[in-house]
């Protein structure tokens, strides 16, 4: 997977608070690190990925603690 060639769905946001039921490091094929996201709610499961460096995620961030989101 190319992060580069993802493109944002126009006008798709979603904002809320979220528990974190899942985190995951990784590599794209061009090298770029990421994180691989997984945000719970009562109602739905999203997954994100959040590039490092272009987003504040603390590092004692931990499983099952809550979460304000936008994106």
């Amino acid at each position: 997977m190319k992060l580069n060639e993802l493109r944002p769905i126009p006008r798709e946001t979603f904002k809320g608070t979220y528990r974190l039921t899942g985190r995951v490091a990784a590599i794209d094929d061009e090298g770029i690190p990421y994180l691989k996201l997984r945000l719970s709610s009562c109602s739905t499961d999203c997954v994100v990925l959040a590039v490092l460096g272009s987003v504040s995620i603390p590092e004692g961030l931990g499983h099952m603690e809550l979460v304000a989101v936008k994106g």
